[in-house]
This record gives structure tokens, sequence and C-alpha cells, in this order.
């Protein structure tokens, strides 16, 4: 007993501890680096909240109520813009954390469980898209990190537990994670729910906590329709989009060609780990169908913009390559994990040390409210005028509110 619940109660410190550390480098400095104008647009939707608007109610929105409340709440905390993108992380962090933590206790040992947690923690808080340069620390698509976190949260499911019973927390953890991933970006909640349908109750890897998540989440959904009446509209915002854009393919500028060369060295290190598992006859049936789904799945979500957001969902075919091999193919299949998470979590690091300095490229912007705010400045024509355009949107819509 003592082996299944030590691991346990070490994660659970480790979470603290990382969020503490979040906060430190992140949410005290109440500064925010932008490298995109299209963060004044979610200052813009910051700007509607507070004047009681609510997305898909009184505003088009494809994306969930939680990628505008979170950062909304970010606000409230902070008293000002600068800093709310990074409390919203850290609110993201509050919740994904924990049910990363209780998904691994059990599953995995308490070292590989740590760096797991690392890797969640640096994705969520860091204000950076890995696969950008590591110089552009920013806040644009941050709901995106977020999703690949809670994902691959949702995909740890998969690997073997000692425990074979876990009473309603796994379910309720299954349900959170379903319910932030649908009310923060719906193409991640497609795959999850596929995930949890096909893999936790089809090939029975954890029916128990599938069936509990999926039932409670139901009744989230239904009780935010019935006290809110936004979910219908959302999912007809969404519909909207998708009917609008379609599927976009841009040859080497596509999401898919993008993902696929960023993050070559994080596949071929899969790759090998599988070959090296698979001739020792470790894998069964689940294990391949959920490892080429986890690769699929991390490619192929459209209009996911950072190249290396994708290998996070990963980890678990990495964790389950772990599980199945014994000897040389366990160490194969370690040494995969470590190269399969330094790259990112080196790029990491140094994009928060960018972040935590003052960078000459990273310029003041002067609006009310807006004392820490940096913008990454660009000599391109076209990148100036959407600045403009975006500190105008902001301006304009502060001075009508009479801010």
């Amino acid at each position: 007993m003592r082996t299944l619940t030590a691991p346990g109660a070490v994660l659970a410190a480790t979470t603290v501890a990382l969020w503490g550390l979040a906060f430190g480098l992140f949410g005290a400095p109440a500064r925010t680096l932008g490298a995109h104008p299209d963060i004044f647009q979610f200052f813009n939707w910051i700007n509607a909240l507070d004047h009681g608007q609510m997305p898909s109610r009184d505003f088009h929105t494809p994306v969930g109520m939680l990628t505008h409340y979170l950062p909304y709440w970010g606000y409230r905390l902070m008293g000002q813009y600068a800093g709310a993108m990074e409390m919203a992380s850290l609110l993201a962090l509050a919740a994904l954390l924990p049910c990363a933590a209780v998904v691994l206790a059990g599953r995995v040992s308490t070292l590989v469980g740590v760096a797991v947690l690392v890797a969640a923690a640096a994705l969520i808080a860091v204000p950076w898209n890995p696969g950008d340069g590591a110089l552009v620390a920013s806040q644009f698509l941050f709901y995106n990190r977020w999703c690949w976190t809670a994902l691959g949260t949702l995909f740890l499911f998969h690997l073997p537990k000692r425990q074979p019973r876990s009473g309603v927390l796994e379910g309720l953890v299954a349900a959170t994670l379903l319910l932030f991933l649908f009310l923060v970006k719906i193409p991640y909640f497609v795959v999850g729910a596929v995930f949890v349908a096909m893999f936790g109750i089809g090939f029975g890897r954890f029916p128990r906590a599938a069936a509990q998540g999926v039932a409670l989440f139901a009744l989230a959904v239904a009780g935010l329709q019935a006290f809110t009446g936004v979910v219908d509209n959302y999912l007809s915002d969404v519909l909207g989009a998708l009917n609008a854009t379609g599927f976009v393919w841009a040859g080497a500028d596509s999401p898919f060609a993008l993902n696929l060369f960023g993050s070559w060295l994080q596949y071929a290190a899969l790759a090998i780990a599988w070959a090296v598992v698979a001739s020792g006859g470790g894998l069964r049936r689940s294990d391949w169908a959920f490892l080429g789904y986890a690769v699929a799945s991390s490619v192929l979500i459209l209009g996911q913009n950072g190249a290396q957001s994708c290998v996070f969902a990963l980890v678990a075919g990495h964790l389950c390559l772990l599980t199945r091999g014994t000897g040389p193919r366990r160490a194969v299949a370690g040494w995969a994990l470590v190269v399969f998470l330094l790259p990112p979590l080196s790029a990491q690091g140094l994009a928060s040390h960018v972040f935590a300095t003052k960078h000459a490229h990273y310029q003041p912007v002067a609006l009310p409210r807006m004392d820490g705010l940096h913008f990454f400045t660009s000599a391109e024509p076209d990148f100036i005028h959407r600045l403009e355009s975006g500190v105008a949107l902001l301006q304009g819509n502060e001075i009508q509110s009479g801010a």
C-alpha cells in the first residue's frame, strides 16, 4: 500500500511547488510580453465581459467560454490587462496539474511522474508556443497550450494502473478534463471524447472512470445550458467557423506540415522506442491502436500553430512503451522519453529567462490599465498596421465604455 500512496503524496507536493514557482516567475511580476496583435482582441473581450457581456450570447466566438473567462478572471485579480493572461494560465494550471497528479499516481514511478508534471506546468505557464523562435515569448494562442496539456493528461488514462479500483476521483478527473476541453476549444474535445469512448470503454482500459466521466460531463453541460442558455449558441458559432474555414491546407505552411517538421526529433524518438519494444512482443492490440491514435491526433487537429505544442500528447505513448518494455527495451524507451522532453523543456527554460528580463525588442504600450505590457516590435508594414489596428480597437472600446 505504501508504494501506491507515496507517489501520490509526492506528486501532490510537486503540484503545489510548481504552481508557486510559476506564480513567482509569471504572476507576481504583473508583466505581459506580446508578439502578435491578436492579443488585443482578447483584451477587447475582457473589456466586453467587464461590461456584462457573455461569450456566444452577446458576441460570436468559436472558442469556448473558459478561453474568455479565465483571462477575465485574471484581469480582475491583477486589476489591469498586463498580467491578466499570465494569471489565466495560473488558474488553468491550478485546475489541470492536480488532474495530472491524480492520473499519474499509481501508474508510473515517482521520478517519471514528477518529470511529466514539470513538462505540463511549463507548457501551461510559460508564455511561449513550442516551435516558435526561443525569443518570441508571447501569450499568443495561449489556449492551445492549455488544451494540449489537458488532452495529454487525458491520454495518460491509457497507462495500466497498479491499483485496480479508484473510486469516483478518476471519474471526476476525466469529466473535468472533458469539460475543460469542451469549454476552451472544440477540436481538442472531439479528440478527447473519441479517446474516452474508444479506449476507455471500447478497449476497456479505464471503463469505470470513462463511464463516470462521460456521465458527469453530460450533467455539467446540461446544467450549463439550463442556467446560461449559451451551449447551443456556442456550438452554432463553432459550426459557423468550420463552414467558413473548412479543412485548410496551405502546403508547407499548413498546421500538419509545421507540426510534422517541427517535431521530427520527438517523432523519431517515439519511432525508435516503438520499434524496439514491438520487437520484443510487449505491445497489446490496444497499445498499437493508442500509439497510432496519439500520433495522428497530435498532428491533425486543425489550426494549431505551435509546431511542437502537440508533442505533450505523445508523452503517454512513451510511458506506455516504458511499462511494456523490459531490460534493454525499457532503457531505450526511457532514453527516448528524455530526448522527447528535453528539447522543448530547454527552449521553455530559455523563453522563461527572456520573459523574466526586459528584452530590447519588446516596447511598452501606452494605454489605460496596461502598465507592464510590452510588445515585440517588427519593421514589417503589415505587422505594424495590425498592431496599430489592435491598439485602436481596444483604445476605442475603452473610450466608448467610459473607462
